[in-house]
């Protein structure tokens, strides 16, 4: 369906924006590497297509992760207070499974800001 779609892409999108050690991105690596050979790198995913009836839902996960607060070990997470006054103020009623997947989207971008221990040797 198209909410494991959007968890599947944002997943793989986390993945390659992430920075490595050299500052770089995976995406910017697999770009390059392209660029070279005319061909995507085995060892690194491609995104899969938007899926385009929830990009709203994007919407409001990247405007709750824009408005996000730090301990200044890395970023919170977002909670269900923020998302709660942020329907309120913006006039959105959430679904549940619309909240679930904001926390679930918010959950792999976290896991994707802890430090990078190694890159890819393709």
């Amino acid at each position: 369906d198209a909410r494991n779609l959007l968890i599947e892409w944002a997943q793989i999108k986390f993945k390659l924006d992430r920075p490595l050690k050299d500052g770089s991105t995976l995406r910017q690596q697999a770009m390059s590497y392209y660029r070279q050979k005319q061909r995507w790198p085995e060892a690194i995913p491609q995104e899969p297509p938007f899926p385009d009836s929830l990009g709203y839902l994007w919407d409001w996960y990247e405007e709750l992760a824009y408005s996000r607060s730090s301990s200044g070990f890395g970023p919170n997470p977002i909670t269900y207070v923020d998302i709660e006054a942020w329907g309120r103020l913006c006039s959105v009623d959430l679904s549940r499974w619309e909240v679930q997947t904001i926390r679930i989207l918010d959950m792999l971008n976290i896991l994707h800001t802890l430090p990078q221990t190694e890159q890819p040797n393709e």
